[in-house]
């Protein structure tokens, strides 16, 4: 229970129940979490309260999953991100409040040098939906190949095709991003090292734009200290889930 105390407002009280389940069965899983959430007076609610967009009762998580030693795979809710992040990033974010994971499906498939993901489904935006009051649903699908090199070193690849709820007029824009990254971890011990180069084709209504990432680090350990140098130079390179 919470309750916000506010002079112009008044006080409300906020109820939240969280109910979650997990059941394993061989190499098969199957779980769900569900959210009841009550307000006293909705009428003023604190509008920084993304909460308040959800329904009273919601199921936020719902997954079966199937593992084996060299493959996953998931119906259902997830987080995921590619790489650094430059063509898919789609995490929980405490700071912000913004918990909306994708629903749909993954795939993960590991073999000894080489791991294969593929994904597909729909994101909610909910600062978009406060602030333009109206729901905006996203679509997206895309995968990820990376391949693991002697030497602790690595090469790779991602691509994502998103359709998302344009703000006005109503309709999609569509988005395409590929990259290709390499790198090396640990390597003589102490050095890490990684590069992302990324492309970005946007089409918005009938305009079109094109742009980059690119994303370069290197970390040194030396006993308890460590020394972090990136670069990153983007241009025309932002779409919501990158």
């Amino acid at each position: 229970i919470e309750l916000n105390q506010d002079d112009e407002r008044g006080d409300y009280t906020k109820f939240k129940q969280i109910a979650a389940f997990n059941v394993e069965w061989s190499k098969f899983t199957i779980g769900a979490q569900a959210e009841y959430l009550y307000y006293s007076d909705p009428e003023i609610v604190d509008p920084l309260d993304l909460d308040r967009l959800r329904n009273d009762f919601e199921l936020r998580r719902y997954f079966f999953d199937y593992q084996t030693d060299k493959f996953l795979g998931r119906l259902g809710t997830f987080f995921s991100s590619f790489g650094r992040g430059l063509t898919l990033y789609v995490q929980k974010n405490d700071v912000l409040g913004l918990d909306e994971p994708i629903h749909g499906a993954v795939a993960r498939l590991t073999l000894k040098n080489l791991d294969i993901t593929a994904l597909g489904g729909r994101v909610t935006e909910p600062i978009l939906q406060n602030q333009f009051n109206r729901e905006f649903e996203d679509n997206v699908m895309g995968g990820r190949i990376l391949a693991r090199l002697p030497l602790d070193l690595y090469i790779g690849g991602s691509a994502v095709k998103a359709e998302l709820d344009r703000f006005f007029p109503e309709g999609t824009d569509d988005v395409e991003v590929w990259s290709v990254e390499a790198g090396g971890t640990s390597l003589w011990g102490v050095l890490d090292l990684a590069g992302e180069w990324s492309e970005l084709d946007k089409t918005e209504g009938s305009r079109s734009k094109e742009g980059y990432g690119r994303y370069y680090s290197a970390s040194v350990y030396v006993g308890p200290v460590s020394i972090l140098a990136e670069y990153k130079d983007y241009f025309n390179f932002d779409y919501r889930y990158n």
